[in-house]
């Protein structure tokens, strides 16, 4: 806001699919090995 900004814009925010896509399926609890939770968790603590 100090900047001038009133918002903000959330583009592709179910952009974690990418990382559970394995082949033509998606596994909903994959591990980001980073984080050691799931990318969908990741996504909602974000």
């Amino acid at each position: 806001m100090a900047r001038g900004f009133d918002g903000v814009y959330l583009d592709i925010v179910d952009g974690f699919e990418t990382f559970e896509q394995v082949g033509k399926d998606y596994v909903d609890v994959r591990v980001n090995p980073e984080t050691k939770q799931s990318y969908r968790r990741d996504m909602v603590e974000w």
